[in-house]
């Protein structure tokens, strides 16, 4: 009798500018990155119309496909965060054997698409009553099949057979878990990406919300470029982002009429801070409002801290700003400055590591094959 063996595939997260690939394997007593591409979607890519722009996604996969730092031709997909619906639901059944049907029943009215075309998970269902009548609470994601089989069909044109279609709110908190370990008490988990933001609040082994924000950043980028006509414009930006960002907020207020001995700095500082200051209040918002929800559920919640990962972990002092602001201890995490690169052929800075994070989550869902 064969023996399976349980290898790590290609994680392939496909973003809406750029995909990138991951692939972990076992060393020493833990996990190190074994390959690791990241290529920019040429410009005619629409991933709000995936079926009338797919070819703009074949280049990318084609490198990917043969790159060689990558093992075997099996693969995790994420798809754009945008074609996927995600709701909670609260329902009642009568027994187990009714579970299924009854997730289905109380999804329906939220799908914008018919129930037969879906593609429905639960990443999060809980217990919340006993007696005959068992109560439960869900987070559902839903995508339409047509928009998954596209995807796959896309992959097997390179030469990739696509072993399971995974969201990111599950890779986000495989990662958390291998980086933290498990939240034993209402944590929030926030992915600031380049266009889109995830944030999730968990608890032990349930999610107790989450939402997707249309903001990330690109956005914040874009203004420091646009306000400073930067000439460099997006890489000057982020260096900017990188050196600066939020650090103006510790500066100590001068005295009247005492000279500052970093002019220069100190203005770069507030200006960057002024820029940032309005486009950092949307997501202030959305954090209040997915905490206030939380909250309304269970009045006494107590976060016990929150986790930064994505592009955004770049933004200098991002930290400290969304702890005095929000009153919850924060932490900038960046996969590559806790996880090893076990193939030396791999050349990357590790200030770089922030958007590896949702593929590298993704990268580590194993697959059992012969």
């Amino acid at each position: 009798m064969f023996e399976k063996k349980t290898k790590y595939p290609i994680g392939i997260d496909i973003q809406e500018r750029q995909i990138i690939a991951v692939q972990l394997q076992a060393y020493r007593r833990g996990i190190a990155i074994k390959g690791l591409t990241n290529t920019e979607i040429d410009a005619n890519w629409q991933s709000d119309d995936p079926a009338g722009s797919m070819d703009a996604l074949l280049p990318p996969l084609k490198r990917i496909a043969k790159d060689k730092s990558f093992g075997g031709k099996r693969v995790v997909l994420h798809i754009p965060s945008q074609h996927l619906v995600s709701f909670p639901i609260r329902f009642k059944t009568a027994g187990a054997d009714n579970l299924e049907e009854a997730i289905v029943q109380e999804s329906t009215p939220y799908l914008p698409f018919p129930v037969e075309e879906a593609i429905i998970d639960y990443p999060s269902l809980e217990s919340v009553a006993s007696g005959d009548t068992r109560e439960y609470k869900a987070v559902m994601i839903a995508v339409h099949r047509d928009l998954v089989d596209n995807y796959v069909t896309l992959l097997k044109q390179v030469g990739l057979a696509v072993e399971a279609v995974d969201f990111q709110v599950c890779s986000l908190i495989r990662l958390h878990h291998h980086l933290r370990g498990e939240a034993s008490g209402p944590t929030i988990l926030c992915h600031l990406g380049m266009t889109q933001t995830l944030l999730v609040i968990v608890s032990r082994n349930s999610i107790l919300a989450q939402r997707y924000v249309p903001t990330g950043l690109q956005f914040l980028l874009d203004k420091i470029a646009d306000n400073l006509a930067l000439s460099q414009g997006k890489n000057s930006a982020k260096v900017m982002l990188q050196k600066y960002g939020l650090a103006y907020q510790d500066q100590p207020q001068a005295e009247p009429g005492a000279q500052d001995q970093n002019g220069e700095t100190s203005r770069l500082q507030r200006v960057i801070y002024q820029i940032l200051g309005p486009q950092l209040e949307e997501l202030l918002y959305e954090l209040h409002k997915i905490i206030g929800y939380v909250r309304s559920e269970a009045p006494n919640t107590v976060f016990e801290n929150m986790y930064v990962y994505g592009p955004g972990v770049l933004i200098r002092k991002l930290d400290d700003y969304l702890a005095k602001q929000l009153s919850i201890p924060t932490q900038l995490l960046n996969p590559l400055h806790t996880m090893e690169i076990s193939n030396n052929g791999i050349l990357v800075d590790p200030s770089e590591g922030g958007p590896l994070a949702m593929a590298a989550g993704l990268a580590m869902r194993k697959v059992a094959w012969l």
